[in-house]
């Protein structure tokens, strides 16, 4: 069996997720093989999911299967683990790194929100000025 190489899966803000990494193995016996039980192991594994698995387990001779896996970091820093299937005669074993990045810290919103007044206080200025106008032209009367 020929497992994919070492899927690096980035960094990613923490409880945000990564577009899928495709862990891919290849059959390098002359006879069909059967994958069962994949599934990720490690001390990171609770971090890393599986999401799409090959329509078929059992793969031809000098064919490939492959699995999609992405990385949702729940905490801050390095993440590692294993991609691991059983297969007739062994087990493969596709190695997983990721990091979980800081979230983006309060106030600092997107471009428009800092333009268009993303919170219900920064208009307030606005608010004064024209209540200070509307005054002033009611004197004026």
């Amino acid at each position: 069996m020929l497992p994919a190489r070492r899927l690096d899966l980035g960094s990613q803000p923490v409880n945000t997720t990564t577009i899928g990494q495709t862990a891919t193995l290849t059959n390098c016996t002359t006879s069909p093989v059967t994958f069962t039980n994949p599934r990720i192991e490690g001390p990171d594994a609770a971090q890393f999911a599986i999401v799409a698995q090959p329509p078929s387990l059992t793969v031809d001779a000098t064919a490939s299967a492959s699995w999609l896996i992405v990385l949702t970091p729940t905490t801050r820093g390095l993440m590692s683990a294993s991609f691991v299937v059983d297969y007739d005669g062994g087990t493969a074993t596709v190695p997983l790194d990721g990091e979980g990045l800081a979230p983006p810290g309060p106030g600092r919103g997107s471009y428009y929100e800092c333009s268009a007044g993303g919170t219900p206080f920064a208009a307030w200025p606005m608010v004064l000025a024209i209540a200070v106008v509307t005054i002033f032209r009611r004197r004026r009367r």
